[in-house]
């Protein structure tokens, strides 16, 4: 059967219109020429390579050719950035400056603030001065320790009684140590390595000496135990031997656990403004 030659061409015109119309929105077109020896460039992708010939039947009254040329990305026509562009903007520094007028903390033991209060027999001899939380920030920095421990310890062992006295009066003010640690036997074996001159001149009730006392028994122990303490853990076996004198690593102590529980009511108050 004959097949209309009018009708074909308007076939193909319309085709070619229709690919015109759905790629040009998102692509380039360059004339095939311009790739040599169909080689695809490795640095962009290329749709084709070749040049697409679509003859018209034969018997339709003449031969017709449609060459279509090769359709590139519009996307690899454009320059690649290699770098992200420099910041323009200028960040704000916003420094934090210390009060040392003010606490650090609000202490609570079992819900209860710790404050001192003449009425209140187990609060009347508090030192709730921001002057020790602040020594014992320093202590804490200089020695690598967690401030929250050592606030913890002192909350366990004295309720932040400077003057008190427990264990029959053997043990001593705010981290209630005993005076062993100060006497010419401690020394001799060579524990602890004293920082500042002759120990049996200090005051375990004098907050300073107490604290300071308290560091050097705890460097001790932590460099003869190989204790970690970065970690809960660590800190769960040096408080342990605190009380105890013996080492034992991993104990579960119900006492280092309710260390660890007073360290959660601690209530951060230096920087609420």
């Amino acid at each position: 059967m004959k097949r209309p030659t009018k009708g074909l061409n308007r076939i193909i015109t319309i085709g070619l219109a229709t690919l015109l119309t759905v790629v040009g929105s998102s692509i380039l077109f360059s004339p095939a020429a311009s790739v040599e020896n169909n080689v695809i460039p490795t640095a962009h992708a290329v749709y084709a390579a070749e040049q697409f010939v679509f003859d018209a039947p034969s018997g339709a009254g003449r031969e017709r050719t449609v060459i279509l040329p090769t359709i590139t990305p519009l996307a690899s026509m454009m320059p690649i950035q290699t770098e992200a562009p420099a910041a323009s903007e200028e960040v704000e520094v916003i420094e934090v400056t210390e009060d040392r007028t003010r606490p650090i903390y609000e202490v609570y033991k079992n819900g209860t603030l710790i404050y001192n209060d003449p009425n209140i027999s187990w609060l009347r001899n508090v030192d709730d001065s921001p002057e020790l939380q602040w020594m014992i920030r320093d202590f804490a920095i200089e020695y690598g320790y967690r401030e929250e421990f050592i606030f913890s310890v002192i909350t366990f062992e004295s309720t932040w009684q400077p003057n008190l006295k427990g264990d029959n009066g053997r043990s001593h003010g705010l981290a209630q140590i005993q005076r062993y640690w100060l006497s010419s036997d401690a020394t001799r074996a060579g524990v602890p390595r004293f920082a500042e001159g002759d120990p049996r001149d200090r005051d375990l009730l004098i907050p300073y000496d107490n604290l300071l006392t308290l560091m050097e028994i705890w460097e001790y122990a932590r460099d003869k135990y190989n204790i970690d303490i970065t970690t809960d853990q660590g800190l769960k076996d040096l408080y342990y031997w605190h009380n105890s004198g013996k080492f034992i690593r991993n104990v579960n102590w119900r006492n280092s656990n309710t260390i660890f529980g007073f360290m959660s009511e601690l209530v951060l108050i230096q920087y609420d403004d």
